[in-house]
């Protein structure tokens, strides 16, 4: 009997086993569904429920900043897209708003491969950048990431960022000055094109502020760069020295390779540039327009520099600390010309400087090659190696209007007319390198207390030296004024040198058109 009910209990169990068997199979199955179905759906019940503003603390949390977003669209096939995005610094003033970005990978090749992001889009955004002499809103939000952290071996990500249509906002925080930069495009490239390289393209429109002239003209400019990741951190030191030895001359070309910085701007108004020039010279203004089309470029063995127009127009200059109440006052100021360095010297072609007060033009090579490796370039090589045209001249009637109180002008004297020109010429070849050059004032006339003053002849002083094999030879040395005459000639062993001069007489004409007190 027990046999028989054990039997039968072994019967029911299994059948009852082979019953419960599909129904386990059903719940596992019902089980990894679910999982499935939380995964598929994961990003998007993150998008819309508290989860994405603790990830965006959670993720910034290092930051003196709040972020916030209006809404996110997470999917794992789809790209990564937030809307309505603003941050705001630890004041609660806004910092920047943006109406969307987006990463075009999509999620899951994101949590995959993390080192490259792809190309991330933002798109309409504004910035409001308050501006101090110590620094800005902006720097202060994102100090803590620019911290040099060393114990970290990770390379960055690879990105592109685009941004489309954007507006700066600048603020000064000691003037209230405030401008604008509009239709702001770019793209910067963190190794996604070139892994080896920082692509960048800038371009916008400028507003000159609410304080300027609405007739002004339209401002833009454009930047593009294009810059080694390995360039080198440090310039190289000189390569000259007039005297004695440098052990730090450099054995390799330490400059980066195969880099170029390219800027143009139209009309850009330079008052914008006051705020980061005070943060050098605390008084500095500056004022007018700025028109340039420039390059730098960095190739194998050599630099250059190529000015092909760099007009300030309506020049103003304020900065009291050196020039006290004075102030530089111009119509324009005209740059131009082309300057390339190599390991031998510095080339120079046709660089010219144009102002109503001054003019300066230089032509020729500068030599910067050493005696021989590790050793500075002395006088005699840099004459030997060298050879340049440069020429000057200063307006000294209009100089003395624009900076009376530098130049220490008599009150209510008025300088009519002078000028002062001046040049310097290295040649090479011939009987040995020669130096020749000239400083000559003239015409200097002005009116005191209704009465005219002129100075025809205030100084003329001229000098040609050459070098030879024995050392350097003075062939001439001539200098010529009311006070003064020198004559000179020889060599720094054995030559004659003839002066006369009247200290009274030159205290005496100094003193007509300047205050020596």
């Amino acid at each position: 009997m027990e046999d028989s009910e054990t039997r039968l209990s072994r019967r029911e169990r299994k059948r009852l086993a082979a019953q419960s068997r599909p129904r386990r199979w059903a719940l596992r199955l019902s089980l990894l569904l679910v999982v499935a179905l939380l995964l598929c759906f994961a990003p998007r019940l993150v998008a819309i429920s508290p989860l994405r503003d603790w990830a965006i603390q959670r993720a910034t949390a290092d930051l003196p900043a709040e972020i916030r977003v209006g809404s996110v669209s997470l999917g794992w096939l789809s790209p990564v897209v937030a809307r309505q995005i603003q941050v705001d610094d630890a004041t609660g003033a806004t910092i920047a708003e943006i109406d969307e970005a987006s990463v075009g990978k999509p999620l899951w090749r994101l949590v995959l491969d993390q080192s490259d992001l792809g190309i991330v889009r933002l798109e309409r955004p504004r910035v409001q950048l308050q501006l101090r002499p110590d620094g800005s809103n902006l720097e202060d939000v994102l100090a803590p990431l620019m911290t040099d952290d060393t114990s970290s071996s990770s390379s960055p990500p690879r990105v592109m960022v685009q941004v489309t249509d954007g507006e700066l906002e600048l603020t000064e925080a000691t003037s209230g000055a405030r401008w604008s930069i509009t239709r702001c495009n770019a793209e910067v490239d963190l190794g996604v094109t070139n892994a080896d390289a920082i692509l960048a393209k800038l371009s916008g429109d400028a507003n000159p502020g609410e304080t300027a002239n609405s007739g002004a003209a339209p401002a833009n400019f454009a930047i593009e760069l294009n810059w080694p990741l390995n360039a080198a951190a440090n310039p190289p030191t000189a390569a000259a020295a007039i005297d004695g030895t440098d052990e730090s001359l450099p054995t390799s070309d330490p400059w980066p390779r195969d880099a170029r910085l390219a800027i143009a701007c139209e009309n850009w108004p330079t008052e914008m540039f006051t705020p980061l020039l005070q943060r050098y010279a605390a008084d500095m203004q500056l004022g007018g327009s700025l028109t340039a089309d420039s390059e730098i470029v960095f190739e194998t063995g050599q630099q250059q520099i190529n000015v092909r127009v760099c007009e300030w127009r309506n020049v103003g200059l304020a900065a009291p600390e050196y020039l006290g109440r004075d102030q530089v006052r111009l119509p324009s100021l005209t740059v131009a010309g082309r300057v390339q360095r190599d390991s031998t010297g510095i080339e120079v072609d046709q660089l010219t400087l144009q102002s109503e007060v001054a003019e300066a033009r230089m032509h020729g090579r500068i030599g910067l090659e050493p005696p021989m490796p590790g050793r500075a370039a002395t006088f005699n090589t840099l004459l030997e190696t060298s050879d340049l045209e440069a020429t000057g001249e200063i307006n000294l009637a209009r100089l003395a209007a624009m900076l009376p109180a530098t130049l220490h002008v008599r009150d209510g004297m008025q300088v009519t007319s002078g000028k002062l020109l001046t040049s310097l010429a290295t040649r090479r070849g011939g009987p040995g390198p020669r130096i020749e050059g000239t400083l000559q004032a003239s015409d200097l006339a002005a009116t005191y207390q209704n009465q005219p003053l002129v100075w025809p002849k205030p100084l003329q002083i001229e000098f040609a030296a050459r070098q030879t094999a024995n050392g350097p030879v003075i062939d001439r040395l001539q200098g010529r004024a009311d006070f003064l005459a020198i004559e000179g000639s020889g060599t720094l062993g054995k030559g004659t040198l003839a002066a006369n001069a009247d200290l009274d007489r030159l205290m005496a004409e100094l003193g007509r058109f300047v205050d020596l007190g």
